[in-house]
């Protein structure tokens, strides 16, 4: 039998390179993913080629120079992860497997990736700690769209050509020479989840979301706000909206456009002093976070809301009882469904 086989595989690699090989997703007895650890082995034994219901394969820290032939006869091969291999060129074996479907690739020499890309199934490619200057043009047919996300590398721009593509999430962190650019997305119908990490820029590129209609997640924590971004009001299919630890003052009333909105991040918004009660008002909020910023209360005009059909929890630093708007006791504030929590 296949799963009586890969597991006598693995006592053979242990035993052969005195190493352990890590398994990191199996069915049964039925191998379905391999970690292969520098601390542990030297090559790719060629023996995991015999794994022929190998899914997920991650070469972490490995000495190689480059890829085994062999790899490309791994067929249902559909996540590969390359970390800290000291590449100096593309791995040009990847590009037969036509199973792929999660490409991460983080930590090596390699200056420049291939022009294009074709993967038929690709679903994320994840490209971290890189000197690329130029993000490959991707060929895909997946249905439900594809992740991009970008850490630390040296790219300069987003390709008028992605702006085409159907990207479903986009995560750009600490990428310093997307620092000024003004519209990082075009127009990007398919987007629902961006993560803006650190950018490091002192001007933020609202030009990038203006074209953005479909959001539903949206991360902009730590971004140097000194304004809450207007566009966001304009994004009514937002569901969850992180924008804590920046120095903005005031959200507008307008956030009642938010009829969607599930949570909310005012975390460590540390020049808040005061909340819209229209906020208490979004009938799908169903947690708000204000944690470390100025607000000592939360507005009175609660009080002429009627009852939360479901509860609304509210995250605070201090005591609870503090928060309660004037005229209010904390369990008539609870009795409408708001919930304050530490």
């Amino acid at each position: 039998m296949t799963t009586h086989n890969d597991q006598k595989l693995i006592s053979l690699i242990n035993k052969k390179y005195n190493a352990d090989l890590h398994v990191s997703d199996d069915e049964g007895d039925t191998i379905l993913g391999l970690s292969i650890y520098g601390s542990d082995f030297s090559v790719i034994p060629e023996e995991i080629k015999e794994f022929r219901n190998l899914k997920d394969l991650r070469i972490d820290d490995v000495n190689i120079k480059k890829l085994p032939d062999w790899i490309k006869e791994l067929k249902q091969l559909k996540t590969v992860t390359i970390v800290d291999v000291p590449f100096t060129s593309f791995p040009e074996e990847l590009l037969e497997l036509d199973s792929m479907e999660h490409f991460s690739f983080n930590g090596n020499e390699v200056k420049e990736l291939p022009a294009e890309l074709y993967f038929e199934n690709l679903k994320s490619i994840y490209l971290s700690e890189l000197k690329i200057q130029k993000l490959p043009l991707l060929h895909f047919n997946t249905k439900e769209g594809v992740s991009v996300i970008l850490r630390k590398t040296d790219i300069t721009e987003i390709p008028k050509e992605y702006s085409k593509y159907h990207i479903k999430d986009f995560t750009i962190d600490d990428n310093r020479q997307l620092d000024h650019v003004d519209n990082l997305f075009g127009t990007f119908d398919s987007l629902k989840e961006v993560d803006l990490g650190y950018r490091g820029h002192t001007e933020f590129p609202m030009e990038s979301f203006k074209r953005c209609y479909n959001l539903e997640v949206l991360y902009l924590s730590n971004q140097s706000l000194r304004e809450f971004p207007d566009f966001i009001y304009q994004n009514t299919k937002l569901k969850r909206l992180y924008i804590g630890d920046n120095p903005f003052k005031i959200i507008k009333p307008d956030i009642i456009k938010l009829q969607n909105l599930e949570y909310l991040d005012l975390s460590e918004s540390f020049r808040m002093r005061e909340i819209p009660e229209e906020i208490f008002a979004l009938p799908k909020l169903e947690a708000i976070d204000i944690k470390s910023t100025l607000i000592g209360k939360l507005p009175s005009g609660i009080m002429g809301l009627p009852k939360r059909e479901a509860p609304m929890k509210i995250y605070v630093s201090n005591a609870p009882e503090s928060y309660v708007p004037l005229g209010m006791s904390l369990e008539e504030l609870n009795e409408k469904g708001y919930i304050l929590k530490n």
